[in-house]
């Protein structure tokens, strides 16, 4: 759990939540992305919408106190193993298409959303396609306002330009299962970019140095606040 805390959950999904809420998310989520407890991917890219983020067609439409979404998403970083997913999607086709978008969070494990890795020609399989067949997500489950999407969006996309630069921390090798646990996790998080020509001359910092920390403390001391559900 020591690192998967620092991971994209950390990195990306925390700081949108914390900085577009509502309290209701932060109080759901901040703490348990902090400890560990829940794994994270994003569901931005879609197959005629990359570059173009703003001209996504993954749709999802009220229900009760549900949205429907369908679509698909590609490219998705560790959607395989992710616990949830914060998902950009269609909610309004009347209005220019960077109106039209909400932002939201997504649980990866219910019936309605596939996860397929995608097997790149060197045998690396870290990324992969996400299908969202009546995919169910709660109304309480925006981030943000409706319509509001796409500046949320850029508050994540900022945040991923400097997720990019991260580097391989250099852990103690002191004995400890917690230690082991994280020498383990950074191994496996790590595996996928040794295949990257631009991150092939990394080097490893020590942990106090990682460019998450800052972000880390900020989450934490809100996290702290928060009343504890249990």
């Amino acid at each position: 759990m020591l690192f998967r805390s620092l991971g994209l959950g950390m990195q990306l999904a925390a700081p949108t939540i914390l900085e577009h809420g509502p309290d209701d998310l932060r109080e759901r989520y901040l703490l348990p992305t902090l400890r560990g407890e829940i794994v994270w991917c994003q569901l931005f890219s879609e197959p005629g919408a990359g570059s173009d983020l703003a001209g996504l067609t993954t749709t999802a439409v009220r229900d009760g106190d549900e949205w429907v979404v369908n679509g698909q998403k590609v490219w998705n970083t560790g959607a395989h193993y992710a616990d949830m997913g914060i998902l950009v999607a269609r909610t309004d086709w009347d209005v220019p298409k960077h109106a039209g978008l909400s932002f939201f969070v997504i649980d990866m494990h219910q019936p309605g959303v596939t996860v397929r890795p995608l097997k790149q020609m060197n045998h690396h399989q870290s990324f992969n396609e996400v299908f969202l067949d009546n995919a169910r997500i709660p109304v309480r489950d925006m981030v943000g306002q409706l319509g509001d999407g796409w500046h949320v969006a850029l508050t994540t996309l900022s945040y991923e330009r400097k997720y990019g630069g991260r580097v391989r921390p250099n852990l103690s090798s002191a004995p400890g299962r917690a230690l082991a646990e994280a020498r383990a996790e950074v191994d496996h998080y790590f595996d996928a970019y040794r295949w990257y020509p631009q991150r092939s001359s990394l080097k490893p910092v020590p942990a106090p140095v990682h460019s998450a920390l800052p972000r880390c403390r900020h989450t934490f001391w809100y996290a702290r606040s928060v009343p504890s559900s249990s």
